[in-house]
């Protein structure tokens, strides 16, 4: 199989996009990383999706890198395999309802490799909850840019597998 023509490539940021399966892209890239960092969709009502998913991210991520964060939303963080640390980032006043009822204000970091921040939870400004065409858990950009500044230098290579959206929306 032959790697795809990028999506969209910008020489200047450093940044190539390819569409496509992550699990047959990635190793014809032949690249180690410095950072995987990935929010898989999760709850978007595929069972296979949902299920599956846990083993083969974390299985391609430790191939290509030493380092890997994930975002898993409460629910699922225990459907991966066990991390070597697990960090959060929280919201005051929480920005939406807990499956298992209340109101959470805190998203799960799992990591794998050794654990690069000197305090694994931040808290940030609340953000409003708004969906993103594409993704069914979009996630704030402030604490994505906390954890690629954390993690690693800015030379250094990040990749993520899972098609991810990110929002920056301020509460009125």
């Amino acid at each position: 199989m032959t790697l795809p023509k990028p999506y969209y490539q910008d020489d200047r940021a450093g940044m190539t996009i390819y569409h496509g399966d992550c699990r047959e892209i990635i190793p014809q890239l032949n690249q180690r990383f410095d950072l995987v960092l990935t929010d898989p969709p999760y709850g978007v009502g595929k069972d296979d999706w949902d299920s599956k998913s846990c083993e083969w991210i974390v299985g391609l991520g430790r191939k290509v890198a030493s380092l890997m964060l994930i975002t898993t939303g409460i629910a699922n963080m225990f459907r991966y395999p066990s991390p070597d640390w697990v960090a959060c980032y929280c919201r005051p006043n929480g920005e939406k309802r807990a499956a298992g009822g209340g109101i959470n204000c805190w998203e799960p970091v799992l990591i794998y490799g050794k654990n690069p921040f000197a305090l694994d939870c931040r808290m940030f400004k609340p953000t409003a909850s708004i969906r993103v065409d594409g993704h069914a858990t979009p996630k704030p950009l402030s604490p994505w840019a906390w954890l690629i500044a954390e993690a690693t230098a800015p030379t250094n290579l990040i990749l993520d597998p899972v098609y991810g959206q990110w929002h920056d929306v301020a509460c009125g």
